[in-house]
């Protein structure tokens, strides 16, 4: 039997099919519009989803039981009647088997690639448009501008350091792949910085990559899985509100991801964890859902805080002799210190699928190309000629082959977002596109007036000025 999760107005109603794509069985708040067969599929964005409450009709053995066939009607009823603009739609590539996807994820298992966040992680990225980028490259981005990223891709940006937000995403991201292993039953294999297989300045760093079954079971790695080939992108936001809707910028950062990996799907995993004020209120706390404890500590050499996560459900005894392992280790290292201890729980689970869309990428890639070749352009130059030429025509001609390895032919530029080229970026929320992409209708609401985003754009250009003639006069 396959579970799924019905997204519009709420995501907390859950339908499950029948091996004939019927629905046999609705619980959780009675949401939704039920049409034929019982249930209207175009509501439906996710199979292997299930709420964060664990209740005697929702048991944990429902989520490893996930049978391919039955998954392959339902899915082809939805790819055959769903054709929304989100881009969000549960089905298996019919195209990509099994051993097609164990292949590919096997392939990229013998890439060279730099571990996430290590020095040479960072030194390759500079060299790469990488994925978390390309929504600013495409100037759709709500939190940086192109002229910011060009900058960093020079080395004249201001270096990022994190923030709240980032580093609680850091202290999660490893808590959330467990439980998504342990939902699915599966083991997701971390993958540093991947290379575009046939673009060299594009690159991206995937959470995790489904690929094998989850525990102690033996030869894990060979075991097969239904969700093998299947990425994995985690996001625990600490404010933002979990709808089971993906953001714009994430939905591109997914799609570049797909197109280096080659992988037809991504789940989108995004949870909300809430910490406990005391011990004493954690083992007090009776409700069933998953929770555990992070040992914080303080890295000397890095000057950062490290994480150690005691196991997930373990009992108060079991928590007990970990923790007094740990203070042992800790005290016969001069590196590390012991800060806290932080005693979690889940509140909220939401799981969505994305599928790669080709098309919408082929779209894009001109004005990616774009971008790049003003990052290798300005790279040639000083930051006077950035400042003062920003938004001008680039003389493509001076630029030499071997600075933009891989772009081939360089396409006209005129610059970055002007008022005259601002429409033809990205699609903007609610501009009518082909397939399914980007947000639902009612993500058209908040887009501002086309007026309004040309006058920050106008702004932007103006500080820019500004900036340059502070620069002039510095120099001089």
């Amino acid at each position: 039997m396959c579970e799924g999760i019905s997204t519009w107005p709420t995501f907390h109603t859950h339908l499950y099919f029948d091996g004939t794509g019927q629905v046999s069985r609705v619980s959780g708040e009675s949401v939704g519009r039920l049409t034929l067969e019982g249930v209207d599929l175009r509501q439906v964005v996710g199979v292997f989803n299930r709420e964060t409450s664990l209740s005697d009709d929702d048991d944990e053995d429902q989520d490893d039981e996930v049978v391919p066939e039955e998954t392959a009607q339902v899915e082809a009823k939805i790819e055959k009647r769903s054709r929304r603009k989100s881009g969000l739609v549960v089905a298996t590539s019919q195209a990509s088997t099994q051993a097609q996807l164990r292949e590919q994820v096997q392939h990229l298992m013998t890439l060279q690639q730099p571990a996430q966040r290590t020095p040479e992680w960072y030194a390759m990225r500079k060299t790469r448009l990488t994925a978390s980028d390309l929504a600013t490259a495409l100037g759709e981005s709500k939190y940086n501008t192109r002229f910011s990223l060009l900058e960093k891709k020079i080395g004249m940006g201001k270096k990022f350091t994190g923030n709240f937000a980032t580093e609680w995403g850091v202290k999660y991201e490893p808590v959330a792949t467990e439980i998504y292993e342990r939902r699915n039953g599966v083991r997701v294999v971390e993958f540093g910085l991947l290379p575009h297989p046939t673009i060299s300045f594009l690159g991206a760093s995937p959470d995790g990559i489904v690929f094998g079954c989850h525990g102690d079971c033996p030869g894990a790695q060979a075991k097969p899985s239904p969700l093998d080939g299947h990425m994995l992108e985690i996001k625990c936001p600490p404010k933002r509100q979990i709808t089971g809707i993906v953001p714009r910028d994430y939905w591109m950062q997914m799609q570049l991801q797909l197109e280096v990996a080659e992988l037809p799907l991504c789940h989108f995993l995004e949870c909300e964890f809430s910490q406990y004020r005391s011990e004493k209120e954690y083992w007090g706390d009776s409700q069933e859902t998953e929770r555990g404890m992070i040992l914080y500590l303080w890295d000397s050499q890095e000057a950062k805080p490290a994480y150690r996560y005691a196991p997930m459900g373990v009992s108060r005894q079991g928590m007990a002799a970990w923790t007094k392992q740990q203070e042992i280790a800790v005290a016969k290292s001069s590196r590390y210190g012991i800060r806290d201890r932080v005693y979690w729980r889940l509140e909220k689970y939401s799981l969505v699928v994305v599928r790669r869309d080709q098309e919408w990428f082929a779209s894009v890639l001109p004005i990616i190309k774009s971008f790049w070749h003003e990052v290798c352009y300005y790279r040639t130059q000083n930051a006077e000629v950035l400042y003062r030429d920003y938004g001008k025509k680039m003389p493509v001609e001076e630029l030499e082959e071997e600075d933009c390895d891989g772009l081939g032919a360089a396409p006209v530029i005129t610059g970055f977002l002007s008022e005259s080229d601002d429409e033809k970026s990205a699609p903007r929320r609610g501009q009518p596109v082909k397939g399914n992409r980007f947000l639902s209708d009612s993500d058209t609401e908040q887009t501002p007036p086309v007026a309004q985003r040309k006058s920050r754009a106008k702004s932007g250009t103006e500080g820019s000025r500004r900036r340059a003639k502070r620069f002039v006069s510095d120099s001089d």
